[in-house]
């Protein structure tokens, strides 16, 4: 499989606002980016990370599951396929996805076919 870019490694972990530490659910932390919703509707209302990529290009992404959570997150690529190549180092049947779920210490190379720049 020929790709436009380098792998690019992406550790992610699970994130909790200090009062919520109880709970089992959090959001993806990437460079302080996340939008947690609180229980009673309200929001950080944070910016999505964003990654710009060249439209047309191919990406490949290592994505290592950094969460201490016993729960799993979830990923999504606005507007874009998620094609799962490997996991935990070993190839796999490439197959895509809308959302790849991750739980701790998962480690994962997908691809980004970027429609968008």
């Amino acid at each position: 499989m020929r790709f436009d870019f380098a792998t690019h490694s992406k550790p992610s972990t699970s994130w909790l606002p200090s009062h919520q530490l109880r709970q089992l659910s959090g959001e993806l932390l990437d460079h302080e980016k996340n939008n947690y919703v609180y229980p009673n509707g309200s929001s950080l209302n944070a910016p999505y990370a964003q990654i710009n990529v060249k439209r047309g290009s191919r990406y490949r992404l290592r994505l290592i599951g950094g969460s201490c959570l016993s729960c799993p997150y979830f990923l999504t690529v606005e507007k874009h396929k998620i094609l799962l190549i490997a996991t935990d180092g070993t190839y796999c049947e490439p197959e895509e996805y809308d959302t790849i779920t991750m739980l701790a210490g998962d480690r994962m190379d997908v691809v980004i076919n970027a429609k968008e720049g």
